[in-house]
């Protein structure tokens, strides 16, 4: 085999070997049904409960036949401070390990003519309760757009819960199609 020769195959098997590894360095996402699958046939969605009381507020699928656009639309609308209008997803005890870095991601888009006000994501480790809660802030109307939170889990941790949520006091309304969680 001449030295040139030789030089390629050993190159192309560090490539290979380096393009293998960064697949098994994929992080599993910890979520149960991360994109609401069964969405079209149950609120909630399998996996998930309702955060809060729906009252006149709805969570519904929306544009089912587009993967692209595919996501829960959840809108608030009640707007009394008190009243029962706190409304969202919430999945419950994920198995999680303890002083462990986390990534919590979510894909949402603004609703047109809708605020996003009052609207928030939020990670919380057990049995400590501390918990990091983000606002969605301003979102784009016409794109996905990804919110994230990282953080490292207390030296008690058992589990985690996820919170997609809205304040009563405020009407937001957002579009959601995924959910993230994983070691970091």
């Amino acid at each position: 085999m001449s030295m040139s020769r030789l030089i390629a195959v050993c190159l192309l098997t560090g490539v290979l070997l380096v393009v293998g590894l960064g697949h098994g360095l994929a992080a599993e996402n910890m979520v149960q049904n991360p994109t609401f699958a069964d969405a079209d046939k149950v609120i909630p969605p399998t996996g998930w409960d309702i955060y809060g009381t729906l009252g006149d507020s709805t969570i519904t699928l929306v544009h089912a036949d587009n993967p692209e656009e595919r996501a829960l639309h959840i809108a608030d609308r009640v707007s009394a401070a008190g009243a029962p209008g706190e409304i969202g997803l919430v999945q419950r005890y994920i198995p999680v390990k303890p002083n462990q870095a986390y990534r919590l991601s979510a894909a949402v888009k603004a609703v047109p003519g809708a605020t996003t006000d009052g609207a928030h994501f939020q990670l919380r480790f057990l049995p400590s309760g501390e918990r990091i809660d983000i606002p969605l802030g301003s979102l784009s109307t016409t794109s996905f757009s990804e919110i994230v939170i990282e953080g490292v889990s207390p030296a008690d941790t058992k589990t985690v819960v996820i919170y997609i949520y809205t304040l009563a006091a405020k009407t937001p309304q957002f579009l959601i199609r995924e959910v993230k969680l994983a070691e970091m």
